[in-house]
This record gives structure tokens, C-alpha cells and sequence, in this order.
């Protein structure tokens, strides 16, 4: 989306939704999320291989998300750092791709584990997929990644959580918090 369809869809759905979804029009870098992003930014990514730096940037993100932990995919804004991260590397949709679906197995594994996930880390992890793929021309994957992050939107009770985390998507992408 370009910068002036964000902004208009942003305009048309901020009167009709509650406070609670409204607000996540507007992703935060939280201050604890803030350190990570300046390790991961202090990593060699101009110096050495970009798929080895985009998974030494994944490990640390990895071992920071938890229950309780910095990084709590409980929270709404647990996507953000995980969102900058994977925007370094929007040259490389390979790349980008494996590690979108990594971030994405790595919240079913807590799911499975009873941890709590907010649907909008997890929309945000297969919507980020389906933009890597898309630049990778694999339409079939597109397609099943978009579905994957509509059925999380779904399972919110939040109104009008799916259209709010597709614009919210776009901003990240965008660089636009």
C-alpha cells in the first residue's frame, strides 16, 4: 500500500471501530523492545552474509519472546521489533520468507504450549510471510499465508481486527509507526 492508501484506509476505519482496536493502527516500539532493536541494529549487516546476519538477528529475537519475557507475544505490540527486523531485509524475500515463517512457528509452539498469543502477533507473522512470498512470484503460498492471517483475526472478538491489522501490516512494512 502506498503511503496515501494507508493513510485513507486509516481515516475511513478510525471512526467506526472501538478505542481497544483503533489504537493498533498506531504500532509502538515499547521501551523494553527498544534495546533489542538497537542490538539487532549493531549487528554486521552491511559486513557479513545476510542470511547468516538475519539469523543471528531471529536467535536473539527468538530467545527474548516468552510469556514474561521482553519480548511477550501476549502483547499487541510484540510484532513491532520482530516487524523491523524482517523490513532490513525486504531485499532478500528468500530470506525474509524462511524467517516470517520461523517467527510464525515459533507462536503455534507456544499456542500449543497454552502460552497466550495475541492474534495480531500472529496475523502480523503470516501477513509478513505472504509479503515475502508475493515478492518471490509463489502465489499458492501467498494465498495460504493470507488465509492463515485473516483465521487469527477471526478468532479475536475485537471488531474489526482483520482489516486494522492489514493496515497495520502496511505501516510496519512501510516504516510508518
Amino acid at each position: 500500500m502506498s503511503p496515501e492508501e494507508i493513510a485513507a484506509a486509516e481515516d475511513a476505519v478510525r471512526g467506526l471501530l472501538g478505542d481497544d482496536v483503533v489504537r493498533l493502527l498506531r504500532p509502538v516500539l515499547l521501551p523494553e523492545h527498544a534495546a533489542i532493536v538497537e542490538r539487532i541494529d549493531r549487528l554486521p549487516w552491511a559486513v557479513e552474509s545476510l542470511a547468516i546476519v538475519a539469523d543471528t538477528a531471529m536467535d536473539i529475537l527468538e530467545r527474548v519472546t516468552m510469556p514474561g519475557g521482553l519480548i511477550d507475544p501476549k502483547d499487541d505490540d510484540a510484532d513491532v521489533p520482530w516487524a523491523f527486523t524482517l523490513r532490513r531485509i525486504a531485499g532478500a524475500p528468500e530470506i525474509g520468507s524462511r524467517l516470517a515463517c520461523r517467527w510464525f512457528a515459533l507462536l503455534e509452539r507456544l499456542l500449543w504450549r497454552d502460552a497466550p498469543v495475541s492474534s495480531v502477533v500472529l496475523a502480523t507473522s503470516a501477513y509478513l510471510a505472504a509479503y515475502f512470498e508475493e515478492m518471490r512470484g509463489r502465489d499458492h503460498e501467498v494465498w495460504r499465508w493470507l488465509m492463515l492471517a485473516a483465521i487469527q483475526t477471526e478468532l479475536d472478538e475485537r471488531v474489526g481486527l482483520g482489516l486494522v491489522s492489514v493496515i497495520r501490516v502496511a505501516k510496519l512494512i512501510a516504516g510508518r509507526t
